[in-house]
């Protein structure tokens, strides 16, 4: 064999890698975050964590996140008590630093204790088609 071996897909995988984006969650224009919520230090210990007050604040702010067109995903992980995730998906880059601002301080039941909350930017890599039903 005389040179390299040039395989389509190895080529196609090159060129995807070369276009990773901002490793700071901005994607197409886009800053995508992940909020991974854990009981804080003022929340109930007993059983009770989401019929408290507390957690009510914590679903207005997801509503708030809606209405804004801001969240993709929100619910509780199952393996861990009272802990949960949330996807949210800001258009425009580089506004990492606006999401972290709205995670921590906009949403009251972070802000008062109840929740703490890890904001990790999020490098997305693929999602669905637009003509995807899903």
């Amino acid at each position: 064999m005389s040179g390299p071996h040039h395989d389509p897909e190895t080529q196609d995988v090159q060129a995807a890698t070369l276009e990773i984006e901002n490793p700071a969650g901005d994607q197409g224009g886009e800053t995508w975050v992940v909020l991974l919520h854990t009981p804080g230090p003022s929340a109930p210990h007993d059983g009770t964590l989401f019929q408290a007050p507390g957690f009510a604040k914590h679903v207005a702010f997801l509503q708030r996140m809606q209405q804004a067109g801001y969240l993709v995903a929100a619910g509780p992980l199952p393996d861990a008590d009272g802990a949960g995730m949330t996807v949210l998906r800001l258009p425009g880059p580089d506004r990492f630093e606006e999401a972290h601002r709205l995670a921590t301080q906009d949403d009251v039941s972070v802000a008062s204790g109840f929740f703490t909350c890890q904001v990790r930017p999020w490098q997305v890599m693929l999602t669905p088609e637009a003509d995807d039903p899903r």
